[in-house]
């Protein structure tokens, strides 16, 4: 890992964990002193969480954190559901066609257990990164890089959007396994659809 990713990767913690808070500016002095790291390699590392939709910037040039509302989460989820029944659509043909490396099933499994026991136990942040976790495999599987980038950054509003309990996201299901089944089954059509409705599932 570069430098400038490993510091973009501390700056994103410290934004995710609620450290840094929805609309607060990023105090460049204060930063580099704390991360240690030079002013080139500290501004580097913003504008990329800049183009990742964590940072936006003003027209002087400051970063301050992106500022989320309802409205922001709901259009966030639209756009998660949309991807996601991509991501299962490919991930499935490519089980259909043999092109899943050995193992991707037990891996697969063993991430949608956790997400459903996380579910039914844990804190909504902590489920909300287990589920995370599962759809990130399956957005891997598709093997859609552009897509597989939208939904990095829309999962880091999302888990933003749990931190902050702004509301809107939906419930984490604790089923899994519809959409695991549709996908190893190569079903392509009814892997789309299930991870369509998964994700929509009781939005609050």
């Amino acid at each position: 890992m570069s430098r400038v990713s490993g510091v973009a990767e501390r700056v994103r913690v410290m934004i995710l964990s609620g450290e840094l808070g929805l609309g607060e500016p990023i105090v460049d002095e204060r930063l580099r002193e704390r991360l240690g790291v030079g002013r080139g390699v500290l501004r580097e590392a913003l504008r990329r969480l800049e183009g990742e939709g964590l940072l936006v910037s003003s027209h002087s040039g400051a970063m301050r954190v992106v500022e989320i509302d309802r409205d922001g989460v709901r259009e966030t989820v639209q756009a998660r559901a949309a991807l996601e029944a991509l991501s299962a659509g490919l991930a499935a043909r490519r089980f259909r066609d043999g092109a899943v490396a050995v193992g991707a099933l037990r891996a697969l499994q063993t991430l949608a257990d956790a997400a459903d026991s996380a579910a039914r136990s844990e804190t909504a942040v902590a489920a909300a990164m287990a589920d995370r976790n599962f759809h990130r495999a399956v957005d891997a599987l598709g093997a859609n890089r552009s897509g597989q980038r939208a939904l990095a950054a829309i999962w880091d509003r999302l888990i933003l959007a749990e931190v902050h309990r702004l509301g809107g996201t939906p419930r984490v299901s604790s089923h899994h396994g519809p959409l695991l089944d549709a996908i190893t089954a190569g079903n392509e059509a009814e892997a789309a659809d299930a991870a369509r409705r998964h994700v929509l599932l009781d939005v609050a």
